[in-house]
């Protein structure tokens, strides 16, 4: 084998490596496995009646005590003359609930002659373990798992409370609020899952409790949320870090809740090791999930059993609202108060779950990657549990913006700013506004307004609502038309796609937001209108149809005002019918602003999205059409990618709903500075510069 340079800080050392491998080379675990396995395979022909089960030099003996003590120690003895390696007798352990442990040696742990200090004959001799570390998971009697998991799950929340809310912003650097969310998310968030698949639920819930209390406690502290922490705010604070636990497509943050998941993990768990084991260790066949005592084996059923009546419940919501919403599109507006018509999509099929009977056949289909299921059965359901609790939150107005709200962010691109990663322009969220956004997507009240605002200010204020109606509303549209142009340009080519100012020749009457030359069908031109909408400002009974469905209170009557009968096309609910109802033109056809360009072979989009950060399916589909057209590939943006935008979609939709979030939450800052002033026009790529009191 040849010698293998030494470098430390780009110095090479004066003497090569020839023995063994170096620190941190991949490689090295699969040589070492290699070199090592005629040793373990030699011990276990000698030793049929135990089981040998390593991960590299980890090894564990499963077997009667003293065929098992002589075991490892003719395992150290070939080790040490086959391969030189050496056994540490302080960092073996031995545990038996009941066994005679009489044979193992004093230097071992949990011998019954072990002491911390051999050579010590007054250090006390530390008995029988309550368990042990076997391959990072706690094994031994419940009392010793459950306080091993608490004391771990605690060391685990410290860093938490204590260092990631110290992240503060600094000069030029004013992104940390975003930087402590992604942080939290990605970092924090998913550290306990190994051990949620590896311990019991029961034994485990009242640590996965804490940890979750110590997530919650640093969301907030990383959101400056201590005006919500009043208990006027409680009931709302409770309900957003339950929001705060969904998906991101679901109208959370894309946390979980450690509790929550517990159940998920656990089934999951054995569902994709099961069949393997069985194969693996042969002494497992008389062991039959449906019927055994064993307590882990019966935590499991159980497990399935919650997770299936909790899945039946969920279907159950969700076919009330199906049928409700069937109702509501075959008679639009028929009804004062429609009921609630919509609800996330991606509720497993029961017939695609995992079975405990099927849990033993290493073919079942339904036992890989069963947890992404089962958990989004547990995240349906505490949505479910969310929209439930609607109806006692006060007045019949609170209600209706709380469905408004809960239906709004969990639309798409609704959530999106929430995955932008910090590290290049269109990406980057200020931390004043970052906090302001998520206050916003969760229900509390905004607290720059909260410090502000009188003792008998309305609701209606502290959540930020009239300082979006009293605000100008150019902010936000030019800033998502400028994303829109951004978009248009990297698909259709800068010198086609421009913003404009005044109604082109071929739409008198109708300025669009910009136009992209020939881009449109039969090689017209596309013109694109851009509308943010707040449906808080709606009339009430178009508030009321906001509450029920998505973009109930803002898209059929904007395409219908837009498109005119064309919008009739998408449906009766997504447009209002195609002829007047009443007054003295009633039964005529619809005039839309757009009749003229339409009629000449033009293509009119309305790119509508609401102040809760959705974009309605005109919108969504001409963003896809886009990706198409560069088959939804990066090229020329690449130097300002990030590892979460590695598409066309995800690159343009991120900056559309960093631009929408933004525009919106810097309208609301602006009333709580007292400085109303409207953000210029695009110049040359954005909206035409003048004022907008209609919501849009």
């Amino acid at each position: 084998m040849m010698d293998s340079p030494i470098y430390w800080e780009s110095k090479r050392f004066a003497r090569d490596s020839r023995d063994g491998t170096q620190q941190g080379d991949p490689i090295a675990p699969f040589l070492f496995a290699v070199g090592f396995h005629p040793t373990l395979q030699e011990v276990a022909r000698e030793f049929p009646d135990c089981t040998f089960i390593s991960y590299l030099d980890d090894v564990t003996v499963l077997g009667p005590p003293a065929r098992a003590a002589a075991a490892l120690a003719r395992l150290q003895a070939l080790a040490l003359a086959q391969c030189r390696l050496e056994s540490h007798p302080g960092k073996c352990a031995v545990y038996s609930p009941q066994g005679d442990l009489s044979c193992v040696p004093d230097a071992i742990r949990g011998s019954p002659g072990h002491r911390e200090r051999p050579t010590d004959p007054d250090c006390p001799l530390t008995g029988r373990l309550g368990g042990l570390i076997f391959v990072g998971a706690p094994i031994g009697d419940d009392d010793w798992v459950q306080a091993h998991m608490t004391d771990h799950f605690a060391a685990l929340a410290q860093p938490l409370t204590a260092v990631l809310p110290l992240i503060a912003d600094h000069g030029r650097l004013t992104t940390a609020a975003q930087a402590r969310m992604l942080l939290l998310r990605y970092c924090a968030n998913p550290q306990v899952g190994f051990w949620l698949r590896c311990v019991r639920p029961d034994l485990i819930a009242g640590a996965a409790a804490a940890y979750d209390a110590a997530m919650a406690d640093c969301f907030f502290r990383s959101l400056h949320s201590h005006g919500s922490a009043h208990a006027r705010w409680a009931g709302r604070r409770e309900r957003a870090f339950q929001q705060a636990t969904l998906p991101i497509r679901a109208g959370g943050f894309g946390l979980t809740s450690a509790a929550r998941l517990s159940p998920v993990a656990w089934v999951a768990s054995w569902a994709a090791t099961w069949a393997p084991l069985l194969e693996m260790v042969p002494a497992l066949a008389g062991v039959d999930l449906a019927t055994s005592e064993l307590p882990s084996v019966r935590a499991v059923v159980s497990a399935h059993a919650g997770i299936l009546t909790r899945r039946d419940a969920v279907a159950g919501f969700f076919d009330a609202i199906d049928a409700e919403a069937a109702v509501e599109t075959a008679a639009p507006r028929a009804r004062a108060n429609p009921p609630l018509a919509f609800h996330p999509a991606g509720l497993p099929l029961a017939t695609s779950l995992p079975t405990i009977a099927g849990m033993a056949d290493p073919k079942c289909i339904r036992n890989s990657r069963a947890q992404r299921k089962l958990a989004q059965v547990i995240h349906l359901d505490a949505w479910c549990g969310l929209v439930a609790d609607v109806g006692g939150l006060g007045s019949a107005w609170e209600v209706r913006r709380e469905l408004s709200r809960l239906i709004g962010v969990a639309q798409p691109l609704a959530g999106s700013w929430l995955l932008a990663i910090p590290s290049a322009p269109g990406f980057r969220v200020r931390s004043s506004l970052y906090v302001l956004m998520a206050q916003r997507r969760l229900g509390l009240p905004v607290e720059p307004l909260l410090a502000s605002a009188e003792p008998d200010a309305s609701l209606a204020t502290l959540l930020g609502d009239d300082a979006l109606a009293d605000q100008e509303h150019t902010t936000r549209h030019n800033r998502v038309v400028r994303a829109w142009v951004c978009a248009a340009r990297a698909a259709n080519g800068a010198a086609n796609t421009f913003a404009t100012h005044e109604a082109p020749h071929y739409s008198p009457g109708a300025c669009p937001d910009f136009v992209s030359e020939y881009a449109g069908q039969d090689a017209g031109h596309l013109l694109g209108e851009v509308k943010v909408y707040n449906p808080i400002l709606a009339t009430l009974p178009w508030m009321r149809r906001g509450a029920s469905l998505p973009f109930g209170a803002t898209e059929a009557r904007l395409r219908s005002a837009i498109l005119g009968v064309a919008a009739c096309a998408a449906g009766p609910q997504r447009s209002l019918p195609a002829t007047l109802g009443c007054g003295k033109n009633a039964g005529s056809p619809r005039q839309g602003k757009y009749d003229t360009a339409i009629g000449a072979g033009h293509t009119v989009i309305p790119l509508i999205c609401e102040i809760w950060g959705g974009f309605a399916p005109d919108a969504v589909s001409y963003l896809r059409e886009l990706a198409q057209a560069r088959g939804d590939r990066l090229d020329l943006e690449r130097d300002s990618t990030t590892w979460s935008t590695r598409s066309f979609t995800s690159y343009y939709g991120q900056r559309l709903s960093v631009a929408l979030a933004t525009g919106v939450a810097i309208e609301i800052q602006r009333v709580a500075q007292g400085a109303h002033r409207p953000e210029a026009g695009a110049q040359g790529e954005g909206a035409r510069g003048k004022r907008r009191r209609d919501g849009g």
